[in-house]
């Protein structure tokens, strides 16, 4: 199982537990459509950021938190919109990670979440 953080466009923040057989259905569910992963160099860890890889072109809702999230990676680029999924970065062998204990730790702490 992962532990996989969806950032939602109504800045409410939750953390799913996901197995491997189902994690491309619930990513897929949880941004609306077909996915893009976008890497993170962030002060809590390397992290995946999955996005709806057509979301600006279906006019999808800006998500606040997220576009702050790749500022703090980028800069003041662009602008992440609908829900995002936030997962760890990727082992040797390019499968996706889960959220370590400390990096759920530090995006509770990061969006004031009750633990």
């Amino acid at each position: 199982m992962k532990t996989l953080a969806t950032i939602n466009v109504d800045d409410t923040v939750t953390f799913s537990e996901v197995d491997q057989e189902n994690e491309y259905k619930f990513l897929s569910a949880a941004v609306g459509g077909y996915i893009q992963a976008v890497p993170l160099q962030d002060p809590v860890g390397e992290l995946t950021m999955w996005l709806n890889e057509e979301g600006k072109l279906d006019g999808l809702p800006e998500n606040i938190a997220a576009t702050w999230l790749w500022g703090r990676s980028y800069g003041a680029t662009d602008v992440m919109v609908g829900n995002v999924v936030l997962s760890g970065g990727v082992d040797e062998n390019g499968e996706t990670l889960g959220l370590s204990d400390d990096q759920v730790a530090a995006l509770q702490s990061m969006f004031r979440l009750d633990k």
